[in-house]
């Protein structure tokens, strides 16, 4: 497969993909072009590949109706954003100086989109006319497969179609989208997939649907990337638009990719007693880059867990959370997993295999007494375009970690101690028995309502409940501290109640 490069200047760039010229009368023939495209610059990069064994060959064709023209083999390609930067898209059928069928003769078919016919002239690149057939938008390492289909129509084929040709060419033109990065993340910024909303959390809770193009978040300020999934995906909501609570099913937090230097290797044999001179923040650097042994200051992040490789004290080393499946960071859940429409914390003790039931929210009560077997499935089929799964400890590790540097609160996370186990609540006070107590009067547990404030427990949209974030304000993560045990694919239990769980999404 031979590829074809093309410098773009001025942040603009135009992809022509010639992917097939067509021609259609009672005899036709199909060209199609065989190379594979490439159209590449400092900060937009789009390829595209094809089914060089779908091409369309019809001869002797006729006029169809719909169904016959729906059993057309069609022709499949893909394009795909492999940069950090968003792209915009537009697939155009360009018909040839040589066609001598009239262009309102023919209907074409993308994906599961309606069949038209062509209509929407738009300005050609390389034919004497052009009509728009699909346009879209790319995010950041997003890829899109389209079917094509094109008949002569019967409908408007009657009287004299013989010995008329219909030649053209599919063209796509895409042009460099941009967004808003931020410098420390070294190109670690978020990965949005279709179906995640990039928002803006204000301190009151309101949700409004986030500018890709300006700041909607600052790792430098603490202040984490958020994004939802929702109940209704047909609504759509502009820039800046309040996206009601009632429409959310699910919010994730964004932890980038990093590699942290190494201050203790770990190597205990029992139990390890609190040193306050050792307490210090975790140094991290984010970036695409997997440490090696052979390089001086850093090592190789080890296989198995629990070894050290060739690590020393004072190494950077890559955390192995992103070890796997060349990710740019992590999606993890906002809160502890809620069961969907419980009234009451018995009703959300449910032992079952049914991932329409998980929401990730605050003020709803927390999906408990399940076991890690249900936990694996539900999270495994909750969202699987996304890679959607049962949190590791490695994962989980992550989180910790980044919220003990200056890219986090680097204090305490305080306790959820909402008794009626409701996501998102903070306690008012530190507990004076430690976390690990199990004194409920030391730790003062208190329960609520939904959406209701006690005494010594408070809802995270507060300036107690910013204490329970892993960054001190409205957009980290919630619940990491209690509320419930966690569970995590390799973790412990105490009890048949009180547990919990992280989803991730890749």
């Amino acid at each position: 497969m031979n590829q074809k490069k093309v410098w773009l200047l001025c942040g603009i760039v135009t992809l022509v993909l010639f992917v097939s010229g067509v021609s259609y009368a009672l005899w036709q023939k199909v060209f199609v072009q065989e190379n594979e495209n490439v159209v590449t610059s400092d900060c937009f990069d789009v390829t595209f590949q094809e089914d060089t064994s779908s091409h369309i060959n019809l001869q002797k064709m006729y006029p169809m109706n719909e169904l016959e023209g729906l059993r057309i083999k069609p022709y499949v390609f893909e394009i795909e954003n492999i940069c950090n930067s968003n792209a915009n898209y537009q697939i155009n059928l360009e018909v040839l100086a040589n066609s001598t069928m009239p262009s309102e003769k023919m209907k074409v078919k993308l994906n599961e989109s309606p069949s038209e016919y062509l209509e929407k002239e738009v300005e050609a690149s390389i034919g004497s006319r052009a009509y728009e057939v699909e346009k879209g938008f790319l995010r950041s390492g997003e890829k899109k497969k389209y079917e094509f289909r094109i008949w002569m129509d019967e409908e408007r084929s009657q009287g004299e179609s013989g010995n008329q040709s219909f030649v053209g060419k599919i063209v796509v033109k895409a042009s460099y989208e941009p967004r808003y990065q931020e410098s420390i993340l070294n190109g670690m910024d978020p990965v949005l997939k279709e179906g995640l909303i990039p928002v803006v959390i204000e301190n009151d809770g309101t949700v409004k649907k986030a500018d890709e193009k300006e700041e909607w978040y600052h790792y430098s300020n603490q202040k984490w990337a958020n994004a939802v999934v929702l109940e209704d995906e047909s609504i759509s909501y502009q820039n800046g638009e309040v996206i009601p609570e009632s429409n959310i099913e699910s919010y994730f937090v964004w932890i980038p990719k990093y590699r942290y230097k190494l201050w203790d290797l770990g190597n205990y044999e029992g139990l390890t007693s609190i040193n306050s001179n050792k307490v210090h923040d975790i140094e991290i650097i984010f970036g695409d880059y997997d440490t090696v042994d052979e390089k001086s200051g850093e090592c190789k992040t080890p296989g198995v867990s629990g070894e050290s490789g060739n690590c020393s004290v004072g190494d950077y080393m890559t955390h192995p959370a992103f070890q796997a499946f060349g990710i740019k960071g992590l999606w993890v859940g906002k809160f502890e997993t809620g069961y969907k429409g419980a009234n009451s914390t018995s009703e959300a003790e449910q032992n079952i295999n049914n991932p329409e039931q998980i929401e990730i929210k605050p003020n709803v009560y927390s999906w408990r007494n399940i076991n890690p077997a249900n936990i694996h499935l539900n999270s495994y089929n909750y969202k699987r375009e996304y890679d959607s799964h049962m949190m590791k400890n490695t994962e989980w590790g992550a989180v910790s970690y980044l919220q003990h540097s200056v890219y986090g609160s680097r204090n305490s996370v305080r306790v959820n101690n909402n008794s009626n186990c409701i996501t998102g609540y903070s306690a008012v006070t530190e507990p004076t028995c430690g976390y690990t107590g199990d004194n409920r009067d030391c730790n003062r547990y208190e329960g609520t309502s939904l959406n209701v404030d006690g005494i010594y427990t408070k809802r995270y949209n507060s300036e107690v409940g910013y204490f329970a974030s892993t960054t001190g304000n409205i957009t980290g993560i919630y619940d990491g501290s209690d509320a419930s045990l966690k569970w995590s694919s390799m973790c412990w239990r105490r009890c048949n109640i009180y547990q919990w769980f992280f989803w991730t999404l890749l």
